[in-house]
């Protein structure tokens, strides 16, 4: 009998360690879970900010560490997607790369600047004022957004930065904020690219029966000051020199559809093997004491050929997308 009971007893407790390891087992799965689980949504989450998805947030609320650490993901987000439109919103206004620099904090608020070498390109239309008399103010607009559109893809594709809009004109830069040893090129490049652009839109203008807009196109390459102009109050990014202002009068000396450049400017190693141009005629400036020797540019050399072509029909498919 007693051998009896203490086999009874060993199983009852050998029953009994196995119920209390499983329930200990199920337990500790439960609470593992519980605990892990927010740990990998927040790794998603933290993912998720990365790739530039700030709308992410939390659901679920929790009264302990783990909960505050959520709630505090969800502020931290929320600032973040803020921040996000507010870049977004004044990037329509300045230049991207000076936008983000502004919100960083990287870029100096202060007036003043400091030398560079650039390219500047001015690009308006020949006779405007005249034919916008025969428009109302929403055609007018429509035109100069129509072609602007067109204006800032090449731009952008090309490194440049859209410094300003002047009516009618539009004035890039290349080589600011962030240096590029390329920027004459790039400057070049986004001029005939502009030049293209300009010629499509206004064959399609033609079978609807409009006039086609003519571009004429002033670009110069060289030192100026780059920074923040005006007030404290109110200033703007842009550059100013000798550089830029000669760049303003050869786009003003242009003819309809020319892109003018020095002779300096054309007969840089970087240049004068890269394009196709002609020798234009010297030009008389105002300002300037001596004539100013042009040329027209009139296409890329035939090595950057392909590539540039292929560079016009990518701009001008993602124009017509946007544009309708």
């Amino acid at each position: 009998t007693l051998d009896q009971s203490m086999r009874s007893a060993t199983q009852s407790i050998v029953f009994a360690s196995i119920l209390v390891v499983v329930i200990g087992a199920f337990i500790t799965h439960l609470v593992s879970r519980r605990l892990s689980r927010p740990i990998h949504d927040l790794i998603d989450a933290s993912r998720a900010l990365e790739q530039g998805h700030y709308n992410f947030r939390f659901a679920e609320r929790r009264k302990d560490e783990i909960g505050n650490l959520m709630s505090s993901f969800n502020r931290y987000a929320e600032r973040m997607r803020e921040k996000n439109d507010v870049e977004t919103a004044l990037s329509r206004y300045l230049s991207p790369s000076v936008a983000r620099e502004v919100l960083t904090g990287s870029h100096s608020i202060q007036l003043g600047g400091q030398r560079v070498e650039a390219t500047v390109l001015f690009a308006d239309i020949v006779g405007f004022t005249g034919m916008a008399e025969g428009m109302n103010p929403e055609e007018v607009a429509n035109l100069l957004n129509r072609y602007f559109a067109h204006i800032v893809s090449a731009c952008e594709m090309n490194q440049g930065m859209v410094d300003k809009y002047i009516g009618d004109c539009a004035m890039l830069v290349f080589g600011v904020p962030q240096a590029d040893p390329e920027h004459c090129f790039h400057g070049i490049t986004c001029a005939l690219a502009i030049q293209r652009l300009v010629t499509m839109e206004n064959e399609q203008r033609e079978t609807r029966g409009q006039a086609p807009v003519r571009f004429r196109l002033g670009l110069n390459s060289g030192s100026m000051l780059a920074g923040n102009m005006g007030a404290h109050e109110r200033m703007e990014y842009t550059v100013v020199g000798d550089s830029v202002n000669l760049a303003s009068r050869l786009g003003s000396a242009a003819e309809a559809g020319q892109i003018i450049v020095t002779e300096q400017i054309y007969t840089r190693p970087d240049v004068a093997d890269r394009f196709v141009a002609r020798r234009h005629r010297a030009i008389r400036l105002r300002g300037i004491q001596h004539p100013v020797t042009t040329y027209v540019i009139e296409d890329v050399a035939a090595p950057y050929k392909e590539a540039f072509e292929r560079q016009i029909q990518q701009l001008w498919w993602q124009d017509h997308r946007r544009t309708g």
